[in-house]
């Protein structure tokens, strides 16, 4: 309800929605179809953009939104900070980063979720212009339509700029494809 009636009154340049059950039941599908047609229909001029939902958060630099306390992970800060994750699966980002403690610190982590309007693509994409981010490692649980092939081309970007984009893309085996739609309903 918040947020169509911030769609209603023109209040959001730019959500985060956090909360999880939209994609993963029936009424939250029905919920998040009816939000993303909504979206579909604001003039260009009043319509945010949105990420999640389903996500965990996000670090872009010195601004964190995570709501998963740091002592919950080893992420420690330390190591290499010119990469930046985008994940559909927050558990999967703070894990990486956990696992990798003091070898990367990426200053640019982006839980995705559900993807209702802001896609992997589209923050791989962004993200490409920022020169200090010289690797880019994506978990993908399921693309929008049509992202495929712009995954394709951003990656041939990053290569033709000397940059590194590592993709995994989970849900390749029917045990994978399963484990995807519960979580996000890829």
């Amino acid at each position: 309800g918040l947020i169509a009636e911030s769609f209603e009154k023109g209040l959001s340049n730019s959500i985060q929605i956090i909360s999880a059950g939209f994609g993963e039941t029936k009424s939250g599908r029905e919920i998040e179809a009816g939000l993303a047609k909504k979206l579909r229909e604001l003039p260009r001029e009043r319509r945010p953009v949105i990420n999640g939902p389903n996500t965990l958060g996000n670090i872009y630099y010195d601004t964190k939104t995570l709501f998963t306390p740091g002592y919950k992970s080893s992420f420690n800060g330390k190591g290499r900070a010119n990469a930046a994750l985008i994940c559909q699966s927050g558990a999967y980002m703070i894990t990486r980063m956990s696992d990798l403690a003091s070898m990367v610190a990426p200053p640019v982590a982006i839980s995705v979720g559900n993807q209702m309007d802001l896609s992997v693509a589209d923050f791989l994409e962004f993200f490409l212009e920022d020169e200090r981010i010289a690797t880019y490692g994506l978990y993908i649980e399921g693309l929008v339509p049509g992202d495929g092939l712009r995954l394709m081309k951003l990656s041939q970007k990053a290569r033709e700029e000397g940059k590194f984009v590592i993709m995994y893309k989970v849900g390749r085996t029917e045990a994978g494809a399963e484990a995807a739609k519960g979580h996000t309903a890829s």
